[in-house]
């Protein structure tokens, strides 16, 4: 799937569903994060997520999603940009997402990540599509697939009109060399995820 350059290139990969990561999902939610979208943005509703850095608690859950995505990382740029990669590609943010009925987001994207990944657990009847708000592309994800693309596109969800929670799990991609990873603070709101990247409107979620 393609739009304008290679900027553009979504890629959908079938994974199937892990049932143990929807359960850490729904059983790790954060109170305070709904709260403070609302307030502070008036442009998230009905989405509850995880802690910034979910797959750290859960390390040995999440080892085999983990260690599969800079596969894909490796095999979209050398597909899509003809390039054999040197270096490493690893996840630096994942995080679990509840969207509740009559959630939503709005347009945003997740820069400076180099690539962008959410992975859905489960779909109600009716979902909503996944939107990039710079072309017409729009995408109906299904249950137990993963869709991958630059981390610099914009795109949103439109208003889940069911009467079921989506359920998904998202994260992304750097290259090479180490970045500071951002949130993880054990107690209190995780300052770059409440702060810098929510208020410029980036990496809220799908």
């Amino acid at each position: 799937m393609k739009y304008g350059k290679n900027k553009y290139i979504i890629e959908r990969y079938s994974l199937g569903v892990q049932e143990n990561l929807k359960s850490i999902c729904v059983n790790n939610i954060e109170p305070r994060i709904e709260p403070f979208l609302k307030s502070k943005h008036k442009s998230f509703e009905n989405y509850d997520m995880t802690k910034w850095l979910i797959y750290r608690t859960y390390s040995d859950d999440f080892e085999k999603f983990i260690n599969l995505i800079p596969k894909i990382a490796k095999d979209y740029t050398k597909k899509h940009f003809n390039k054999e990669v040197s270096g490493n590609f690893f996840v630096s943010q994942l995080w679990g997402i509840v969207s509740r009925p009559n959630g939503f987001a709005t347009p945003h994207n997740h820069w400076p990540g180099l690539f962008t990944f959410v992975y859905y657990l489960q779909l109600p009847e009716n979902n909503p599509p996944l939107k990039f708000t710079d072309s017409d592309l729009e995408i109906q994800p299904k249950e137990g697939e993963l869709i991958f693309f630059p981390s610099w596109l914009k795109h949103e969800v439109p208003v889940n009109n069911s009467d079921d929670d989506r359920i998904c799990v998202a994260g992304n991609v750097y290259y090479n060399e180490k970045v500071k990873e951002i949130g993880g603070r054990t107690e209190g709101l995780e300052p770059t995820r409440y702060d810098d990247w929510e208020m410029k409107g980036r990496c809220i979620d799908f």
